[in-house]
């Protein structure tokens, strides 16, 4: 059964949701769902005002109005209750860039588009941002381990297929982004966009299009096609 600072039947949801005095009618599950949402809310704040080091448990069940117990009942501990966090604000700050990307375009057109929306993204949201770019390093091996899959998965995406490759002129088998090269063009892109995050400067990342964009296109298209595209996507010149 759900435990809590409230009486599970408390009366209606208060301040962050919290479940306040007196009778509510809720069911067990509600109870729980309500607990989790509230844990995983105080989780965010206190990472966002805290970061990870500074967020306590202490700190957490404060925030989210339950007991340490509870928290226990739904997460083992505080990294598992991180993970959690991570994962969905991840989903939400970089679902805009994947689908910009599926956007029918070239390659070039696709690649700009998806980094436009994933820089406004997280400038819209510098709590989440640093959450998913700064704070994941500090919270314990399984969050390194799964920041390293996405940047996996994000250069699967960022490998130009077969037909693209036709397209833009291309070899079939590009010798530059080939075996290391590729994580080390998406590496640096997540380095400039870790230290604007890190410094409190993500509200500017979408002034670093030209330079993250040509970044990314000139491995692949060289570094004067690159520059022009740049310039005629963006409108900017470098």
């Amino acid at each position: 059964m759900p435990h809590d600072h409230d009486d599970p039947k408390g009366s209606a949801p208060g301040a962050r949701g919290r479940l306040t005095g007196g009778r509510h009618g809720l069911s067990e599950a509600e109870v729980a769902a309500s607990q989790r949402s509230r844990i995983l809310e105080g989780m965010r704040v206190a990472l966002e005002e805290d970061g990870y080091a500074g967020a306590s448990l202490t700190r957490i069940t404060a925030l989210a109005g339950v007991s340490r117990k509870t928290l226990y009942v739904h997460f083992e501990d505080k990294e598992e209750c991180f993970l959690t966090v991570y994962r969905s604000v991840r989903e939400r700050l970089y679902s805009p860039a994947l689908r910009a990307y599926a956007r029918p375009g070239t390659w070039p057109v696709r690649i700009v588009a998806a980094l436009s929306a994933l820089l406004e993204s997280l400038a819209a949201d510098p709590g989440g941002a640093r959450i998913c770019l700064v704070e994941v390093y500090a919270a314990g091996a399984r969050a390194r381990a799964l920041r390293n899959d996405n940047l996996v998965e994000l250069h699967d995406l960022y490998e130009p297929g077969t037909e693209e490759r036709a397209t833009l002129g291309l070899p079939s088998a590009d010798p530059v982004p080939a075996g290391p090269a590729g994580p080390v063009v998406l590496g640096g892109i997540s380095e400039m966009i870790f230290r604007e995050v890190a410094e409190g400067r993500a509200a500017r990342l979408p002034h670093l299009l030209p330079d993250i964009a040509y970044v990314a296109l000139s491995p692949h298209i060289g570094p004067t096609r690159a520059l022009r595209e740049v310039e005629a996507l963006t409108g900017r010149a470098l």
